[in-house]
C-alpha cells in the first residue's frame, strides 16, 4: 500500500516536470503548460508558454532536436509558432492571419474594407491583378481569370487567395503570374506557350495535362542551390528571375535574343543563368540589382551594383528603344549604355523600366531620364522622339530632397511615377484612364493624379503597377510600416479593382475586398 501511495504522486510529479521541460525553452524561469495565471483577478486564465525573441533562433534543451510539438510565442512575428521534427511552422492563426479571409466572407466578399498590400502587380490581359496581402503575406488575385490567369476557371473573381504561402514578390503577365516565396521558392500559374514560367509546356503533369496553361499553382524548379529574390514576367514571352547569388536567370522565347542567353532560336523552358552576368561577377564581383523587359519587340535591361545599365534584345530602328541612338537591330549580348546618360560625378543608375517602345531610368541623385519613341507622350517629354536619354522635369515635384521618387512603371505607352508626396502619370489613357488624372485624355507630360481628395495628407506613396487597363498604387502613413492601402484607376470591370468597383473610373479609388 505504501508503495502505491508513493508511486502515483511520483508519476504525476514526473509528468508535470516533463511537461514543464518541454515548454521551457530559452527562458530564465520556465513554466509548464498547466500553470494558470489566475492569481491576479485582472488576468485571464490560460496556457503559459515561453516568449522568445524569434522562433528561428530558439534552441531546444538539447540544442539540436526539438521536443514533440514545442510551442512558443515569437515576439518578432507576434504570433504563435509550433516546432515539430526540425523546423518551425509559419505563424499559427491570429487576428492578422485571418482578417483578410474574414473580409472575403462577409457580405459575399464585397465589404468595402480597404485592401492593404506589401506588393502589387497589374496583368496584361482581361483585367487580372495580383497583390500580396499585408495581413497574412499570401498572394491574392482579382479580376477576370482566363487561361488560368488567376489559377481558376474562366470568369470574374473578387479578391481571393490564390497562393496561401507567405510571399515577397509577384509578377503578372499575359494571362499568367509568378510569385517568390519567403523561403526563396518560385511558383507559377497560367498561360505558358513558350515555357516562360520555367515549366516545359510540352511536359505532362499527373500523366495527362501539359504545362500550357499551368492550371494549378505549381512550384517551378530553379538551378541547384539558387533561391529566387525577385521575378518579372513579360506578356507570355519571357521571364527574368533574380537569384540570391546576384545573377539573372531567364526562361521563355529566345526570339530577338530577348532572354539574354545568346540565342535567338527556340524556347528555353527552364530558368538558365545569363552567361554575361555570370562572367561579370566572376571577373569583377559586380552583380545585378534591378532588371526589367518587354514582350513588345522583345527586350531585357539590367542595372548592376556599380550603377551601370545593360540592354539586350531588339532595338527597333524606328523606336530606338534601348537608351541608345545608335544601337539597331537585335542585340545578342547585354551591352553597356551608361555612357549615353549625362550623369554627374558619383551618379549611378538604380532603376530602369521599358515597354518595348520607350523607357525610364532613375539615378541615385533622384534624376529621372526618358528614352525611346515617346509614343503618345509616354515618357513625358512632349510629343517628340528622344532616342538618346533625356532628363525629365516633373512639374510640381519638390527638388529639395523631401519628395524623392519612390517607384516607376511603364506599360502600353503610359507611365506612372510615385514620389513620396504625389503620384504623376503621362502617356496614353488606354480607353478609361489608367493615368488617373480625372479624364480620359492622353498626356504628354507627367501630370499629378487626382488622388489627394481620398488619401490623407499624412500619407506617403510607394510602389506603383501599371497594366494595359488598370493602374495600382500603394500608399502608407509617414511612419514606417510594411505596406498599406491600395488605390486603383482604369477599367474596373470584372472586379479588377476590387469588390466595390464594377465600372470604369478615371480617378483613383480605394481597392477593397
Amino acid at each position: 500500500m505504501n508503495v502505491r501511495k508513493f508511486f502515483f504522486p511520483a508519476l504525476v510529479l514526473g509528468y508535470i516536470v516533463g511537461v514543464k521541460a518541454q515548454v521551457g525553452i530559452n527562458t530564465t524561469t520556465p513554466q509548464g503548460i498547466f500553470h494558470m495565471q489566475n492569481t491576479n483577478s485582472a488576468k485571464q486564465m490560460g496556457v503559459v508558454m515561453p516568449i522568445v525573441d524569434s522562433a528561428s533562433i530558439t534552441l531546444t534543451p538539447s540544442s539540436t532536436t526539438p521536443v514533440e510539438a514545442t510551442v512558443v510565442y515569437d515576439n518578432t512575428a507576434k504570433c504563435l509558432k509550433l516546432k515539430r521534427d526540425a523546423t518551425w511552422t509559419d505563424c499559427l492563426l491570429d487576428k492578422a492571419g485571418v482578417s483578410s479571409v474574414v473580409n472575403q466572407i462577409l457580405a459575399g466578399g464585397n465589404t468595402g474594407v480597404p485592401i492593404t498590400a506589401l506588393k502589387i502587380a497589374a496583368g496584361d490581359l482581361y483585367f487580372d491583378n495580383l497583390f500580396i496581402s499585408r495581413e497574412d503575406g499570401y498572394v491574392y488575385g482579382m479580376g477576370y481569370s482566363t487561361l488560368r490567369s488567376l489559377a481558376k476557371a474562366d470568369g470574374p473573381y473578387k479578391p481571393s487567395i490564390l497562393l496561401a504561402r507567405p510571399a515577397v514578390d509577384i509578377s503578372a503577365g499575359y494571362a499568367n503570374g509568378l510569385a517568390v516565396l519567403k523561403n526563396g521558392e518560385l511558383w507559377a500559374w497560367g498561360y505558358n506557350p513558350y515555357g516562360s514560367l520555367g515549366l516545359d509546356p510540352l511536359s505532362i503533369v499527373n500523366g495527362t495535362y501539359p504545362y500550357n496553361p499551368v492550371s494549378m499553382v505549381s512550384k517551378v524548379p530553379l538551378p541547384a542551390g539558387i533561391k529566387a529574390v525577385r521575378v518579372r514576367t513579360f506578356g507570355n514571352s519571357h521571364t527574368f528571375v533574380l537569384g540570391d547569388d546576384g545573377l539573372l536567370y531567364a526562361a521563355g522565347q529566345n526570339t530577338n535574343y530577348r532572354t539574354g542567353l545568346g540565342t535567338n532560336t527556340g524556347n528555353t523552358t527552364a530558368f538558365t543563368v545569363l552567361p554575361f552576368f555570370k562572367n561579370l561577377k566572376t571577373t569583377t564581383g559586380v552583380t545585378v540589382v534591378d532588371f526589367n523587359g518587354s514582350e513588345n519587340f522583345g527586350q531585357g535591361v539590367a542595372v548592376t551594383s556599380d550603377g551601370k545599365l545593360y540592354v539586350w534584345g531588339n532595338s527597333n530602328n524606328t523606336q530606338r528603344n534601348l537608351a541608345s541612338a545608335t544601337l539597331n537591330g537585335d542585340i545578342a549580348t547585354p551591352t553597356d549604355v551608361t555612357a549615353n546618360f549625362n550623369l554627374l560625378a558619383g551618379e549611378k543608375i538604380i532603376r530602369c523600366v521599358v515597354d518595348g517602345y520607350q523607357g525610364l531610368a532613375l539615378t541615385n541623385k533622384d534624376r529621372l531620364y526618358g528614352f525611346g519613341y515617346n509614343l503618345a507622350g509616354a515618357i513625358g517629354l512632349g510629343s517628340s522622339n528622344n532616342f538618346s536619354p533625356t532628363e525629365i522635369t516633373i512639374t510640381g515635384k519638390l527638388t529639395d530632397g523631401t519628395d524623392p521618387i519612390m517607384d516607376l512603371a511603364i506599360e502600353q505607352n503610359a507611365a506612372i511615377v510615385s514620389t513620396k508626396l504625389n503620384i504623376y502619370a503621362t502617356g496614353q489613357a488606354n480607353g478609361i484612364s489608367v493615368l488617373g488624372v480625372g479624364d480620359n485624355n492622353n498626356r504628354s507630360a507627367f501630370t499629378k493624379m487626382s488622388i489627394a481628395t481620398i488619401v490623407p495628407t499624412t500619407y506617403t506613396y510607394g510602389e506603383v503597377a501599371l497594366g494595359n487597363y488598370t493602374s495600382l498604387i500603394i500608399s502608407g502613413t509617414a511612419a514606417a510600416q510594411g505596406g498599406s492601402k491600395v488605390y486603383g484607376s482604369g477599367i474596373g470591370y470584372y472586379n479588377s479593382l476590387g469588390g466595390s468597383v464594377t465600372y470604369p473610373i478615371n480617378s483613383p479609388a480605394n481597392v477593397t475586398y
